[in-house]
């Protein structure tokens, strides 16, 4: 029985993962501080995720047909995007946009 209430909460979690994951891709994708092309392969990955997992917690038949291809796209955003972050950073904001969001906040 804890084995199974651990796969439960271990599921919920992967569909938070997938969701927030989403967001997150929306986000970059906005803001074009990535390469929008990037963002946009995990935009759909992440939903895949989402959607993999709450169909595999919905039905336990369909976790060998779902569970390990549906996380190939975000597993493959999340590596480049590691990387692209690693080698070619963020750009910086201006300064001048720096002390306006200061001179905001104060």
């Amino acid at each position: 029985m804890a084995i199974d209430a651990h796969n439960a909460g271990f599921d919920v979690s992967f569909l938070f993962l997938g969701l927030g994951s989403g967001a997150f891709c929306a986000v970059w994708h906005r803001s074009r501080y990535i390469p929008r092309a990037l963002a946009a392969w995990g935009i759909p990955g992440s939903v895949l995720a989402a959607a993999s997992t709450f169909a595999y917690t919905l039905s336990d038949t369909l976790s060998g047909i779902l569970e390990p291809r549906c996380f190939v796209p975000i597993g493959t955003f999340e590596l480049i995007l590691g990387f692209w972050l690693l080698l070619r950073r963020l750009p910086r904001a201006p300064d001048a946009a720096m002390q306006r969001a200061g001179a905001q906040t104060l």
